[in-house]
């Protein structure tokens, strides 16, 4: 694997989603003033169901890094290729929708009285899952050694194949 995908994937897989997440947090820390204590966490069908105060909202908030880093470390230890594409796909499509849910939940609550008047922005969360998705799968697509020109992946396939089968495995 050459230098050029190892750095894609560094980027893609480590920093990306480290700095979508960090951005995110930040704009909705700088929230924390117009927004009720405690926040509406929970909707059922007779509205808000549960809350939790801003101090364990914004802390699950951060701890919720811990994932899509892991997994974007993953991606980057290990030497198969569809992991390291899945892994690093993973990784981004995790750090927009761990970062753009609780986004999308305090930012029907800004300036309320209390967070019983809140509701859930359904069509909000769809968009932020569909984003993460969509950018998931072009991070996994750039990783690819064939997408950064280092190597043609049909002919790399082809030969390892015919490896592998010579020597019987």
């Amino acid at each position: 694997m050459g230098r050029s995908v190892m750095v894609r994937l560094r980027v893609l897989a480590l920093v990306g989603p480290l700095v979508f997440y960090v951005l995110m947090w930040c704009v909705t820390l700088s929230w924390v003033e117009i927004l009720p204590n405690p926040v509406a966490v929970q909707w059922g069908s007779t509205g808000v169901t549960n809350t939790n105060s801003l101090v364990s909202f914004y802390g699950l908030f951060a701890a919720g890094v811990v994932v899509p880093g892991a997994v974007g470390f993953l991606a980057t230890i290990t030497s198969d290729r569809g992991a390291r594409r899945v892994c690093t796909g993973l990784a981004v499509m995790l750090s927009v929708v761990l970062s753009g849910m609780p986004m999308v939940i305090v930012s029907g609550q800004r300036h309320l009285p209390d967070a019983s008047a809140s509701s859930v922005h359904l069509a909000a969360m769809g968009i932020v899952a569909a984003i993460g998705v969509g950018l998931g799968i072009a991070a996994g697509y750039l990783v690819d050694p064939a997408v950064a020109g280092d190597e043609k992946s049909e002919e790399t396939l082809k030969s390892r194949y015919r490896l592998q089968w010579r020597s019987g495995q």
